[in-house]
């Protein structure tokens, strides 16, 4: 739970999205973005960190009904020693629902 650099992300983030946990890297936060007529989320993903399940999530009910189903990857790409992934959300934003989007990080025992 600790944050050492206070960049806003704790340490078991830090360590999923391949950021430094004692230098601040804000630059390594998910992006979000419309893409087409989608909310799309953009984040990185240390590949040393085996460890660990991200798993994007998207609703419209904050803050309590958060789901995975009909979340699309639309890119991967190799940037070193982690992933750069684009993901995007199952609902159209012209929809007129409002759309939030998250990654939940579980760590394996």
């Amino acid at each position: 739970q600790a944050d050492p650099d206070q960049d806003g992300m704790k340490n078991l983030v830090e360590y999923a999205l391949g950021a430094d946990p004692l230098l601040p890297d804000p630059q390594r936060l998910p992006s979000p973005a419309i893409t087409g007529n989608y909310l799309t989320l953009t984040y990185s993903r240390s590949k040393s960190s085996t460890d660990i399940t991200v798993i994007p999530e998207a609703t419209t009910d904050l803050p309590n009904t958060w789901s995975a189903t009909g979340i699309t990857q639309l890119s991967q790409v190799d940037a070193g020693n982690y992933w750069t992934i684009t993901v995007r959300d199952a609902a159209p934003i012209s929809s007129g629902n409002r759309r939030f989007m998250r990654l939940r990080i579980v760590q394996e025992p």
